[in-house]
């Protein structure tokens, strides 16, 4: 009392108050951290998620193309054949 003038137990409900504060403001900084940490994971898995898949869907389409063109290849090649007599090559669809 001598500095402050409050009484022993003013004093330390004062101090008591500002603890509890603390703690709870510390709580709240946690709950948000964990938050935060668990958006972050999930943005990362659905960003590897996207990856695979945006690597995936083209890789599948090149194998699809290829196996249309290995399978229609042969048909394309008969429906046309190259004359070079003239000089220049010049591309006749069968009729």
């Amino acid at each position: 009392m001598a500095r402050t003038g409050l009484v022993q137990a003013d004093a330390e409900k004062r101090v008591n108050d500002v603890i509890a504060l603390v703690k709870a403001a510390e709580a709240k900084v946690r709950q948000t951290a964990d938050a935060a940490c668990k958006a972050g994971a999930y943005l990362s898995i659905y960003t590897g998620v996207t990856m695979l898949t945006g690597e995936f869907i083209p890789a599948v389409a090149a194998a699809l193309a290829a196996v249309i063109e290995t399978s229609s290849g042969a048909l394309i090649q008969r429906r046309c054949s190259t004359r070079v007599s003239t000089g220049r090559a010049n591309l006749r669809w069968l009729r």
